[in-house]
């Protein structure tokens, strides 16, 4: 059963955005402290302790959201219990880390609510 109605999709769609969100923002900041870290030690512009502080305080930015978002990831995501809003199965897959914006089932895009084929 697929639903197509936009203004039925746009509660769950939205719902599913912020747990999206919050799901991937972990790896997005641990990356980004990453590169940060690196570019400043590369250019040579910051001081001696400048980078180490960066880093310090990007991962525990990065640990007050990854908690949220590893457990949302964990228990809310890998076990189905977030279901597609358009087709009802499971949104994302079993595996991996990043929770992609699109059903692996159906193709239903929660940014754009739209699925592949629709007008």
């Amino acid at each position: 059963m697929y639903c197509r109605d936009p203004a039925v999709l746009l509660k769950p769609a939205l719902r599913l955005k912020w747990l999206r969100f919050l799901s991937n923002a972990p790896v997005v900041i641990l990356l980004g402290a990453f590169v940060v870290v690196i570019a400043l030690k590369w250019s040579r512009l910051a001081t001696h302790n400048m980078p180490a502080l960066l880093a310090v305080l990007l991962a525990a930015l990065a640990v007050l959201l990854g908690f949220p978002g590893v457990m949302i990831q964990l228990f809310v995501f890998r076990i189905g219990r977030i279901s597609c809003p358009c087709c009802g199965e499971p949104f994302a897959p079993s595996q991996g880390f990043w929770i992609g914006r699109s059903c692996d089932r159906c193709g239903f895009d929660c940014v754009t609510m739209h699925r592949p084929g629709d007008f």
